[in-house]
């Protein structure tokens, strides 16, 4: 249409002609029996819905019942035009077998008015009924698209496996489910545009939903061009969600559009975006879809002056079943059939429409009687809608039902009928065409006979008259009935109506016998008269043959294998012919080609016989999509001297072929079932549940595989626990070319995965979870020229049984309540085990000696010279928690509770004297965080005590020593220099410490009752270790008073005699 295409895209205007531009070819054969040659999309080259194959159409009308439409400053207040169209278009369904209808509306929820797929009724039991349009209208309330899109699949779920499903869905443009516009709202808005390009969008392809969004009014232009940056949001993710729903990418509404991440993988279209700014045309909008059988008529507005507007010729009325004409951005005012296109202004009658009236439907009887050159006028007026400039005009027609049924004979030169025909006759086949008519164009109708199976042609013919053929009877065996020819015929002017889908299928009834040729009676025969040769081409399917270079196709079909042969049983030929090949239908060319590549050109003499060649085609485009299949006639014109020409023909059918691809993609799932990854132990993880599958897929080598999932649970969770959640849904978790949002994976050339991932959405709730469902994979492959190809579609069962994981926080304080109970146990034992050896196993006894300063530390002759055997020994006295040496005790000591890293220790000693300020050092000592200790368990024990020490004190200062050996002296292990030893490390921490700051540790309130019976100490664990005192220590004030020195024997070093006053010391 020059002015459609002119104003508006050829997409567009077509837009909701779902039914009619999908359906054409499936209605036609089934309902009239057409051939696959013409069931073609009526789109012209644009978006196909539906396979050519589908005989079923399941439409559902998704109706937006938003404030933004009903309310006062709304695009349909009250729905009355909604109102109108949705009966207009019950009616008008109710004459169409074959599409059902479901009508469904959203606001805020789902408003399931007619949700079942049923035939349309205009009558009696009505549907939609009149109360179900009413409700669609809707109310006062806000838009949701989620629940819409959730609504559709549903319904589409119950709909017809073999149907062509498509949704129609009128909107204004805007999700809106909240008053008002704010950033909250905004990204809730974006977060649900992300859910539902993912796993909405791939329950839509699993279902094969096609989609067609209508949108309403302005709303959502002025959405977009809003300053507010909110709503400018909301309308943007708005229609990003329509493009991707409907794959119509190019759409020059959501041109400026911002695509989002979640929404830029999706590539493959699935519907069309249409708009109806004045809702005057939505009736149109609605009727066009349910056209099923009608074809494309882009010829309506030939000549267009103004407001009026006429065809071209047309094909005789007789031809034609219906012809619909739908006006957008105005009104059919009148119109008028015209007998000829070269009629006035003022030829014809017009005839009125009713006002508003905006489709002009013309049926059979009214187009009865008109002949062959025919026209239609129209007069239209426009309506101001800014969406159109003039009257868009969108023209269907549907031709009378196939076959076309007519009646032949067989004729002799004065018109006599004849039953029989002699073999090898050159008679007149006569059909009377009735109830259709000529004018038919030489060769327009082709018929093949039962016998001779030779195609026919006609001869022109004018109105009025028969459509006569001539027709050479052959010679058969025996005498051959013919009943039945068949063929196509091309009404005069159809390719204006109908373009390449001009020609019908005719069926022709006849009844009469040829005759066998008579037996030779004559011993002499004359020599027999020249016959021309024949026509063979071999049944051998077509195929294509080429190969690629560098990603283009090099190649050609090859048809069939012919050869024209001498004449059978040995006659004689003479003259001259010629071979050639014609395509009727499809798009390639073909030629006549011998065995080394020549072409035949030119005529054949009979020297040239036999000539053996192949039908092939020109060399084909070097990338697809290819649309192989058609019609190929190879004719072979041989004229004999004297004779009329006797053209013979073979009809070859080039079925559609596919083209070899290189590496084709492959997808294979060894296994059915997945493994679960990261539910080993039963329980519910905390983490998205992983499950790996054992499938292998590889890259084609031309194009990308897509793999898409798609999950379908067998039942929903119920109380009981059992089944799935509906929540639960699967994506993929890694590999290459993954989708944003885990929906899809890519494999390129070369690419190869040995596993396919997958991991839940969300992470599931901590809830028992028993049940089953299947994980759809379905591979397809993207070639590069826009051609998709299903590859292989695998059903992956997932089974699940998980139990509840416990609670980590009742874990946790489980764990600490055991922790402390066990800890308290252990610290409980270990102080009951903290006890002193018992006193009645030791004796001891105690040494005083003096101590010198030399450059190696503190020395004493008397404990280098002491020895056990002639020590005084005496027993013991105390408790488990206490013993008593002479005037040195020893308390038992255990770690505080909270001493964690000590309690597993044994306990030690602290020893203490009455008075005064000691060091302690003892062997074997405790644990070095308790410096000046005793072991707690010993079997000897050795303790050296330094008084006198402290600043300003002597830096010899006097000791103690006390050694506590086993009673029995097979148990004794002491050895003298044991004292000795301890004697070095004490002295070297006095000497650290005599500084102002330092301070010993005082004992002299270490029997005093209430105190704390062990003070601090000075003092060394071990001889590896010296003892340390605590900095913070007050020093002594108080200098120790004297004590008696023991006696010892022999060297200048020894102690005075007990009773006398030790020699005054010298200065340093």
């Amino acid at each position: 249409m020059r002015i459609a295409r002119r104003l508006m895209p050829a997409r567009v205007r077509r837009g909701l002609a779902v039914c009619a531009a999908v359906t054409a070819a499936s209605a036609a054969a089934v309902l009239h029996g057409a051939s696959p040659a013409t069931a073609q999309s009526s789109t012209g080259g644009g978006y196909r819905p539906c396979d050519p194959a589908t005989r079923t159409v399941d439409l559902l009308l998704m109706m937006d019942e938003s404030g933004s439409l009903n309310g006062p400053g709304g695009n349909d207040p009250g729905g009355e035009q909604r109102r109108s169209a949705l009966e207009q278009i019950r009616g008008d369904l109710s004459k169409r077998p074959g599409v059902h209808v479901a009508l469904i509306g959203f606001d805020e929820e789902p408003r399931l008015h007619a949700p079942s797929f049923a035939p349309a009724a205009a009558d009696g039991d009505q549907h939609p009924s009149d109360a179900e349009i009413e409700a669609a209208m809707g109310a006062e309330f806000h838009t949701h698209y989620g629940v819409a899109l959730e609504a559709a699949v549903a319904a589409f779920e119950q709909a017809r496996p073999d149907s062509c499903r498509v949704m129609v869905w009128f909107t204004d443009g805007l999700h809106d489910p909240e008053p008002g516009f704010s950033e909250e709202e905004t990204r809730t808005a974006e977060d649900l545009r992300g859910r539902l390009c993912g796993t909405m969008k791939q329950r839509f392809a699993h279902e094969r939903i096609q989609t067609f969004a209508v949108l309403l009014g302005q709303s959502f232009q002025r959405g977009l061009s809003a300053s507010d940056p909110y709503r400018r949001g909301m309308a943007e993710a708005s229609m990003d969600v329509i493009r991707a729903f409907t794959g119509h990418l190019d759409s020059p509404v959501v041109a400026e559009v911002p695509t989002a991440p979640d929404c830029r993988d999706i590539r493959e279209r699935s519907g069309e975006i249409l708009t109806v700014a004045n809702v005057l045309d939505l009736p149109n909008r609605l009727i066009e879809p349910t056209l099923t059988g009608f074809r494309d008529w882009t010829d309506c507005e030939r000549l267009r002056d103004g407001s009026r507007v006429a065809s071209g010729e047309l094909p005789a009325g007789a031809f034609i079943e219906e012809i619909q004409v739908l006006a957008y951005g105005g009104e059919i005012s009148r119109f008028r059939l015209l007998d000829s296109p070269q009629a006035g202004p003022d030829d014809g009658d017009w005839q009125r429409l009713p006002a508003g009236s905006r489709r002009l439907a013309l049926a059979s009887g009214d187009l009865q009687g008109l002949p062959a050159g025919w026209s239609l006028g129209l007069e239209v007026v426009q309506d101001g809608s800014s969406e159109y400039r003039e009257v868009t005009l969108a023209c269907y027609s549907r031709p009378v039902g196939e076959p076309l049924t007519m009646h032949a004979t067989v004729v002799d030169a004065e018109g006599a009928v004849l039953a029989e025909l002699a073999a090898g006759a050159s008679h007149t086949l006569r059909v009377d065409m009735w109830p259709y008519e000529c004018p038919l164009d030489e060769a327009a109708f082709v018929l093949v006979p039962e016998y001779p199976t030779t195609p026919i042609r006609n001869r022109a013919c004018e109105q009025g008259q028969y459509a006569d053929f001539d027709y050479r009877s052959g010679r058969p065996d025996d005498a051959t009935r013919v009943v039945r020819l068949e063929g196509r015929v091309e009404p005069r002017f159809a390719a204006n109506l109908w373009g390449r889908q001009s020609e019908l299928v005719a069926e022709v009834a006849a009844d009469f016998t040829v005759l066998a040729p008579p037996p030779t009676t004559t011993t002499t025969t004359a020599p027999p008269a020249p016959q021309p040769p024949t026509l063979e081409c071999e049944e051998s399917p077509p195929r294509v043959e080429g190969d690629w270079q560098g990603g283009a196709f090099s190649g050609r079909i090859v048809a069939s294998e012919c050869r024209v042969n001498l004449p059978e049983d040995g006659a004689p030929t003479d003259g001259a012919g010629s071979v050639g090949v014609a395509a009727p239908s499809g798009d390639v060319t073909y030629h006549l080609e011998r065995p080394d590549g020549t072409r035949i050109t030119g005529r054949l003499g009979r020297d040239d016989l036999p000539e053996q060649f192949r039908v092939v085609s020109e060399p084909l485009a070097p990338q697809g999509p290819w649309d192989l299949d058609g019609e190929v006639q190879v004719t072979l014109d041989w004229q004999l001297p004297d004779r009329p020409a006797e053209p013979q023909a073979e009809r070859l059918v080039v079925p559609p072929l596919p083209v070899p691809v290189p590496d084709p993609p492959t997808l294979d799932c060894s296994d059915s079932t997945p493994t679960l990854v990261n539910a080993g132990d039963g329980e519910v993880p905390v983490d998205p549940l992983r499950a790996v599958a054992d499938c292998t897929a590889t890259g084609p080598g031309i194009g990308e595989l897509l793999l898409t999932a798609a999950w379908s649970a067998d039942s929903a969770a119920d109380d009981s626990g059992r089944g799935l959640p509906e929540s639960l849904d699967w994506r993929f978790d890694s590999g290459p070319g993954l989708a944003a949002d885990g929906s899809r994976l890519r494999l390129g050339s070369g690419e190869r995965l040995t596993a396919l991932e997958f991991v839940s959405t969300a992470p599931l709730d901590n809830a028992r979870l028993e049940g089953a469902g299947s994980l759809t994979v379905e591979a397809v492959w993207l070639l590069p020229w826009s051609e998709q190809r299903v590859i292989a579609q695998e059903d992956l069962r997932v089974e699940l049984d998980l139990r509840a994981r416990s609670n980590p926080w009742l874990a946790a304080l489980l764990a600490l309540i055991a922790a402390v109970l066990t800890y308290t146990m252990l610290y409980g034992m270990m102080a009951r085990s903290n006890r002193l050896p018992p006193a009645g196993g030791f004796f001891a006894t105690r040494v005083e000696f003096a101590t010198q300063r030399r450059p190696t530390g503190l020395h004493s002759a008397g404990l280098e010279n002491f020895s056990l055997e002639a020590a005084d020994m005496e027993a013991i006295s105390g408790t488990r928690q206490q013993l008593r040496v002479f005037d040195l005790r020893i308390d038992a000591e255990r770690p505080r509770w909270w001493q964690i890293a000590s309690v597993l220790s044994s306990g030690w000693g602290r020893p203490s004297r009455p008075q005064g300020s000691h060091s302690f050092a003892a062997k074997p000592a405790g644990p070095r965080a308790q410096p000046g200790t005793t072991a707690g368990q010993f079997s000897e024990l050795a303790v050296i005590a330094l008084t006198d020490a402290g600043p300003g004190m002597a830096d010899t200062p006097d000791g103690v020593a006390y050694v506590l050996v086993p009673k029995c002296r097979e148990d004794r292990r002491f050895e003298s220099r044991d004292l000795a030893d301890l004697l070095r490390p004490v002295g070297e921490l006095l000497a650290a410490e005599s500084t102002p700051d330092a301070g010993t540790t005082s004992t002299s309130d270490a029997h005093e009752p209430g105190r704390d019976a062990s003070p601090p100490a000075r003092g060394a664990s071990s001889p590896e270790a010296p003892p340390t005192r605590a900095r913070d220590e007050p020093p002594s004030r108080t200098a120790p008073p004297p004590r008696p020195r023991p006696r010892t024997d022999g060297g200048p070093d020894d102690s005075p005699p007990r009773g006398r006053e030790p020699p005054p010391r010298m200065p340093r």
